[in-house]
């Protein structure tokens, strides 16, 4: 049995890749993951595969120790692993408050590894790993630096990780959007004194992102980034100093 795991699976990109995935018809079950049982139930109703519901705290080990002990006793093999869950909090030292400090770490970071690592036994040539990154992680930022730090050792993590797997024939690819039009941005904003960036346009659509990720990592590509806009940006923090680069970051800030 084939089995496709998409973790962050209630909302935005998560979502958007179970049901491209459920499109390609390449699974005979897609295991949605998350914590709001009702959003689950919800995407099931509209996937025509077969689909398991698992509503759990990935931040918590007895939760993933539920989802590993159901693949092992499911005999099956996972085609893809989608490591979409993760949030992030404007705002600088002072204004983020240490709970989402360590949510951003405990699940952006060392839930997508440990899920990863504990999932990658039962995957085989031609399975594929998608790692939700971001353009943040090319640079420190200024009143998002957990989360940036977050998705740069995400990326540096991805990297690394298809080194060691290539042998196995299994792909890994990091997906490093910019502004996606999903409920990340209004989960970000603090209500305090920073807003975040005043300039989130060029906005993208989940589905568009997603597309293309999809079809990044069937090309096992390393990395995915959507739009020419991100691309550039990609491609400047290679050129520019990172100091330039976080000059501009911080003419985006607007403050109440």
């Amino acid at each position: 049995m084939r089995i496709s795991i998409v973790t962050g699976a209630s909302s935005g990109m998560g979502r958007e890749f179970a049901k491209q995935i459920d499109a390609l018809k390449e699974s005979d079950e897609i295991w949605i993951v998350a914590r709001r049982e009702e959003r689950l139930n919800e995407l099931k109703s509209q996937l025509k595969t077969a689909c398991r519901v698992f509503p759990l705290d990935l931040t918590k080990q007895e939760d993933i120790d539920i989802l590993i002990s159901a693949l092992a006793s499911s005999g099956g093999e996972v085609k893809y692993l989608v490591n979409s869950a993760g949030f992030g909090k404007f705002g600088d030292w002072s204004e983020v408050s240490r709970e989402n400090v360590n949510g951003m770490i405990d699940l952006n970071a060392k839930a997508l590894v440990n899920i990863t690592a504990s999932v990658l036994p039962y995957m085989k040539r031609g399975s594929r790993v998608i790692e939700m990154c971001s353009v943040s992680a090319y640079l420190p930022l200024e009143n998002f630096s957990v989360y940036a730090a977050s998705k740069a050792f995400v990326l540096s993590y991805s990297y690394a990780l298809r080194a060691e797997v290539r042998h196995k024939g299994i792909s890994v690819t990091a997906v490093c959007p910019g502004w996606v039009e999903t409920e990340f941005a209004a989960c970000a904003h603090n209500g305090d004194k920073v807003n975040g960036p005043k300039r989130l346009k060029p906005m993208t659509s989940a589905e568009k992102v997603v597309k293309k990720a999809v079809r990044d990592a069937c090309r096992n590509k390393p990395v995915s980034v959507y739009g020419i806009t991100w691309k550039a940006m990609h491609l400047m923090s290679k050129l520019l100093p990172k100091r330039a680069m976080m000059l501009l970051w911080h003419g985006m800030q607007k403050r109440k």
